[in-house]
């Protein structure tokens, strides 16, 4: 410890930088990439998820706290105007869907459009969610996974709050989604004298209109560099 951390000087804090190691991170005029915009750990996938001013978005693998990020791989997102390069948008407010591991939701900074990423162990799969008239504007989002009305199986549903009022489902396309959900990576636990419960008729209850029902599938693939 040296003289300028003595307690007399008041409270201190010791901090240790976590620098990501990667070409398109760059410093200039004492910011990087222009300033942060947004961080997210999954525990699930050991994975930290930031993004930047300019646009820039990576994941890294953490699994303990260390000095240097790599690799780091760069998540870029289409962009939806028909602009050139480097107008990829910023991912803010980050969140996994629960019970579906390796699917991730979050939304452009400026915009606020939905984009659904799937993790993959060799790849990142993007999809942005565009609403059909595009100036119906989205107001929030909700992804949740549920038992299918036509079968017993899993499915993953976003369901979309637009200005008008009106809400939009989108279903994850199972092939595309369905990684983590085999078997190989389910953990097995054995319970026994458990009762089957019996099942009940649902109440009645009042029914809306859903003005759209389609399949997100992703549009964009980001390979990893193993």
């Amino acid at each position: 410890m040296e003289r300028a951390s003595s307690a007399i000087h008041g409270p201190f804090y010791i901090t240790t930088l976590l620098e990501p190691k990667h070409p398109d991170i760059k410093e200039s005029n004492g910011q990087i990439c222009g300033g942060g915009v947004s961080l997210y750990y999954s525990h699930a996938l050991q994975l930290l998820f930031f993004s930047y001013t300019q646009g820039k978005n990576f994941i890294s693998p953490l699994k303990k706290i260390v000095t240097e990020l790599s690799p780091v791989f760069p998540v870029t997102l289409r962009s939806s105007n028909g602009a050139g390069k480097g107008t990829s948008p910023s991912l803010c407010q980050w969140s996994e869907v629960l019970n579906h591991p390796g699917l991730i939701c979050c939304l452009t900074q400026t915009a606020g459009t939905p984009v659904v990423i799937m993790v993959k162990p060799d790849s990142i799969l993007i999809q942005e969610i565009k609403t059909v008239p595009a100036k119906s504007k989205i107001q929030d989002m909700v992804a949740i996974r549920h038992t299918s009305a036509s079968s017993d199986n899993q499915r993953t549903t976003l369901i979309l709050l637009c200005e008008d009022g009106s809400l939009k489902i989108y279903m994850a396309n199972v092939d595309s989604t369905s990684y983590w959900m085999q078997s190989a990576f389910q953990s097995v636990s054995v319970c026994g004298g458990v009762r089957p419960v019996s099942q009940r008729k649902p109440p009645k209850t009042g029914t809306f209109k859903l003005n759209k029902k389609a399949l997100f599938d992703f549009q964009c693939c980001v390979p990893y560099p193993y």
